[in-house]
C-alpha cells in the first residue's frame, strides 16, 4: 500500500487494468480495484472525467468478453451504485437497452439476464413492457404470447440465428415472473412446469418451489 500516491491512485488503476488483461475474470483483482475507486471516490480525488474513462475501459472489457460476470459487477457499481451515478436517469433507458442489446448478441449470457433483473428491480419498473423483447427467446413453449413490435428498446434479430438453441430457461423464467406480475398464475405455472420438466430440469426442485408460491 506505501506505493499508492495518496493523492491519486493511478499508477495502480493502470496496474489493474494491466493485470486483468492476461486474467480477466480474478475476483481478488476486481475487488482491489472496487475498493481503489471507493476509497479515492470518497477523499474526493476522483473527477467525473475519470469515472467516464473507467466506464469507457469496462466497456471494452465486456466487448471482450460479455460473459464476464466482474465486469457486469463493476458496470454495475460505474452505471448505479456510485455516488453521482447516472444510469437510473430518464428511468433507466439507456441502461436497459444496453443490456437488451448484450443479451442479444449473447442469448444464454445468464450474467447479461441477471444485471437486467437487477436493473428492473432498482428502477422499481415492472418486466411485463419487456415481454416483447425477449419473447423470440421463448420459442417452444406452450403458453403463447401475442407478439407486438410497440416497444422502444432494441428486439432480437429476426429470425434467430440457427446457433441459438430454444427455449432459453433465462427468457422462460422472465416470462414467467412478467405473468405473474400480471395476476396470470395458471400461466405462470405452465411455465415454471415446463422448466422443471423439461427446460431446466438441473434446478427442478426450485421450479417447484416457484410453482407452489403461485398462489390461486
Amino acid at each position: 500500500m506505501s506505493q499508492i500516491s495518496p493523492s491519486h491512485p493511478s499508477s495502480e488503476i493502470d496496474y489493474i487494468h494491466d493485470s486483468l488483461e492476461p486474467d480477466p475474470k480474478n475476483y481478488h483483482t476486481w475487488a482491489y480495484l472496487h475498493w481503489l475507486y471507493s476509497h479515492f471516490s470518497s477523499l474526493g480525488r476522483i473527477s467525473e472525467a475519470e469515472w467516464t474513462e473507467e466506464q469507457i475501459w469496462c466497456d471494452e472489457m465486456l466487448r471482450n468478453d460479455g460473459r464476464n460476470n466482474s465486469a457486469w459487477g463493476w458496470r454495475w457499481y460505474l452505471k448505479m451504485a456510485r455516488p453521482g451515478a447516472r444510469g437510473a436517469e430518464s428511468e433507466g433507458r439507456d441502461e436497459i437497452s444496453y443490456t437488451l442489446n448484450a443479451i442479444h448478441l449473447i442469448p444464454h449470457n445468464v450474467s447479461a439476464w441477471n444485471y437486467l433483473r437487477g436493473l428492473l428491480t432498482s428502477l422499481k419498473a415492472p418486466l411485463s413492457p419487456l415481454v416483447p423483447n425477449i419473447l423470440a427467446y421463448t420459442a417452444g413453449s406452450s403458453v403463447a404470447q401475442s407478439k407486438t413490435t410497440a416497444t422502444a428498446y432494441p428486439m432480437p434479430s429476426d429470425p434467430l440465428p440457427d446457433d441459438t438453441p430454444l427455449p432459453i430457461s433465462h427468457a422462460l423464467e422472465f416470462l414467467a415472473d412478467a405473468l405473474v406480475e400480471q395476476g396470470k398464475l395458471t400461466e405462470a405455472k405452465t411455465v415454471l412446469n415446463e422448466l422443471g420438466q423439461k427446460y431446466d430440469r438441473m434446478r427442478a426442485g426450485y421450479w417447484e418451489f416457484r410453482k407452489r408460491q403461485c398462489a390461486g
